[in-house]
């Protein structure tokens, strides 16, 4: 096997003569070709020795050929059997191993360097983006949330009789899940689809339309457990980070927090359209749970509500069905596991609290208040009308006169 070498040829200790070509390894001779000429030159007794930048050039030289240098370009010539019993080579495989080693090493470590951050982001995101909302301050969601809720404020409810009685249905699961810093704002919307959803910093939305769904407050306040989570875990802010590209979630990564906020300054609003992923939806539902169970409200009021949906989906089918039923999962996987857990919970002694309200009533409230934001006021017939009256027209032209 032949491989690239130099030849160089000195005289007075200066180079006279350099020819590119081969080397081959015969018995215990290395020999030299180029041009149809060879110079042969013994092992036995030959010197090695690295040179050049880096150490990137052997050279094997020999007391009998004072003024000839062979400079081994392709270092695998030294793997030759005819190098094993030479000292000089087997230190010199030695030292190109370690190098080798060294150079291999450093190039795997440079790749992870570069292919961590976008494994990182692009199959571990979820890693990150929880590591990233950890960096930003709660009282930011508390920020959001507000912008959310006062650029929809006209869709909402203002009843304050329907408002107060909702807060006192929902007061004992509110201080059993009280999170800290957060406060807990509930609103009813316009909306007749059956959806709710939880914005950043405690504002809670439930449409009309899912308050009409339901047929007990434990399934209303399964439902706001179930939010409350949401807001508790900060999902909202997890998932604005998920709807970024990918590379804008790069320039979020170390960024200053006030910077984070202002890239969603302008998705308020979008909540009750984006969805959580599985595992969210899971861990709320489990959140909730135990929340409606501290509160001593029977958690099988939400289970209910699973049920409710899986009937909407079965009436109109899961593509017709907006926010809530089409954004979470599928509703009979998390039926079975609420029906785990309520297999497995303590329940309480004493039994669960007695919610103090006619729901029927509160149902009704609600939608008389929607359907009274829906009508035209008619104007007072009390009030007197000052308006000018019209003033008589001319005869016109040609018509007859009475």
């Amino acid at each position: 096997m032949a491989y690239a070498a130099n030849i160089i040829i000195e005289e007075a200790g200066q180079p006279v003569f350099r020819k590119s070509g081969f080397v081959s390894v015969v018995g215990q001779t290395i020999i030299f070709e180029a041009d149809g000429k060879a110079i042969e030159m013994p092992l036995t007794g030959c010197a090695i020795a690295l040179g050049g930048t880096g150490n990137k050039q052997a050279y094997i030289t020999h007391p009998k050929h004072a003024d000839t240098t062979m400079q081994i370009n392709d270092f695998s010539l030294f793997k030759h059997p005819a190098f094993d019993q030479h000292q000089a080579a087997q230190k010199f495989r030695q030292e190109q191993s370690r190098h080798n080693g060294l150079l291999y090493g450093g190039i795997i470590v440079a790749c992870l360097i570069i292919l961590i951050p976008f494994y990182l982001i692009f199959i571990e995101r979820s890693f990150l983006i929880g590591k990233l909302a950890q960096a930003i301050p709660a009282q930011y969601d508390i920020k959001i949330g507000d912008m959310v809720v006062q650029a929809d404020d006209s869709n909402m409810i203002q009843d304050e009789a329907i408002m107060a009685e909702l807060q006192i249905m929902a007061a004992p699961l509110i201080k059993a899940a009280q999170k800290e810093p957060f406060t807990y704002g509930l609103h009813i919307a316009m909306d007749d689809a059956v959806n709710a959803y939880a914005v950043p910093g405690g504002h809670i939305v439930l449409n009309a339309g899912l308050i009409a769904k339901t047929e007990t407050p434990e399934e209303l306040l399964g439902v706001i457990a179930h939010e409350i989570a949401h807001i508790n875990q900060r999902h909202s802010m997890k998932r604005m980070m998920h709807g970024v590209s990918s590379w804008l979630f790069f320039s979020m990564l170390g960024a200053d927090p006030n910077h984070v906020v202002a890239l969603f300054a302008d998705q308020a609003g979008a909540f009750s359209a984006r969805s959580y992923s599985r595992y969210h939806e899971h861990e709320a539902d489990k959140e909730g749970f135990d929340a409606l169970l501290t509160a001593g409200i029977d958690p099988s009021g939400l289970r209910g509500f699973f049920q409710i949906l899986q009937q909407e989906e079965s009436t109109l089918g899961q593509s017709q069905i907006a926010g809530l039923l089409s954004t979470h999962p599928l509703t009979e996987d998390r039926m079975a596991a609420m029906d785990d857990v309520l297999n497995q919970a303590p329940m309480p002694a004493k039994g669960f609290l007695d919610i103090p309200i006619d729901y029927e009533a509160f149902k009704a409230s609600v939608a008389q208040a929607v359907l009274d934001a829906e009508t035209p006021s008619a104007p007072d017939s009390s009030i007197p009308d000052h308006s000018p009256s019209p003033l008589p027209h001319p005869p016109l032209k040609g018509a007859p006169t009475p």
